[in-house]
């Protein structure tokens, strides 16, 4: 009897909870409307990027080729110049998804190669073809990067910069992997060095290192007043044409396609 009585008593608690949703009942005809009302928030993407304007290589003579075996090579090639920068300009007021970028240099071109030699220092290989894009390679281009990001976030109260570092493949070959980033300190001297007056206003070496953190921290409701820069840049003189012996193109052409999507 006692365990009749308790699902009777819960019966009747559902029954109440129920009928308390329904409005006033009205008999006969019948119209009506449902409305609902609410916020969104800002939900922009806060990234801006730019790329640096690349010098011309211009005309390559023999008295400064070099025979190596069977290719011939001119080197001490490129000046110092930002490939790509890209910012928070305005410190959203926490992590969320959807803001992480994913850098894919090369877009999975096979003859394209970027291997990571030291901290925050890439080495990217590019095929040369003739003046057609997409024409077979004739030779190749190599050159070294110098890729620094960095994050700079509150958590409970206190206040964080620190270098980023891939958290996976998903972050795309152009942020270094854990065991190749470029200290915030450092990083930092860098992006500053980079966009010149174009830095956001919250980069700042006085904030306390945190070391280096996952680019997908951006996706952390915990962390406040966030904001992130990114920048890659050709360190001068690092440049290397080549081509086989005896089968120097007139004309060439090298091109490094750039992608960044969102996750």
């Amino acid at each position: 009897m006692q365990h009749y009585a308790v699902r009777t008593a819960t019966s009747l608690v559902l029954l109440a909870a129920s009928m308390t949703a329904l409005a006033q009942w009205q008999e006969g005809d019948f119209s009506g409307e449902l409305n609902w009302r609410g916020a969104v928030t800002q939900n922009r993407n806060p990234w801006a990027w730019a790329q640096g304007t690349l010098d011309d290589i211009g005309a390559l003579t023999q008295t400064r080729m070099q025979a190596e075996g069977r290719e011939v090579v001119w080197h001490d090639l490129l000046k110092q110049t930002p490939l790509l920068v890209g910012k928070i300009q305005q410190l959203m007021p926490m992590g969320r998804a959807g803001v992480s970028p994913v850098i894919q240099l090369g877009q999975d071109n096979r003859e394209f190669s970027l291997v990571w030699k030291g901290a925050g220092i890439a080495e990217v290989t590019l095929p040369v073809t003739d003046k057609e894009a997409g024409s077979n390679a004739l030779g190749t281009l190599t050159f070294q990067l110098r890729v620094a990001g960095i994050l700079a976030a509150t958590t409970g109260v206190t206040r964080r910069g620190y270098g980023l570092v891939a958290t996976d493949a998903q972050d795309g070959n152009g942020v270094p992997p854990s065991t190749s980033g470029l200290a915030y300190d450092a990083s930092v001297a860098v992006l500053q060095a980079m966009a010149g007056s174009d830095a956001p206003t919250w980069l700042s070496s006085r904030l306390a290192d945190g070391g280096s953190i996952a680019l997908n921290a951006l996706h952390n409701g915990q962390n406040q007043a966030v904001g992130a820069m990114y920048g890659a840049e050709i360190l001068p003189g690092t440049g290397s044409l080549r081509f086989p012996a005896g089968k120097v193109p007139k004309q060439w052409r090298v091109s490094l396609p750039i992608r960044i999507t969102y996750r």
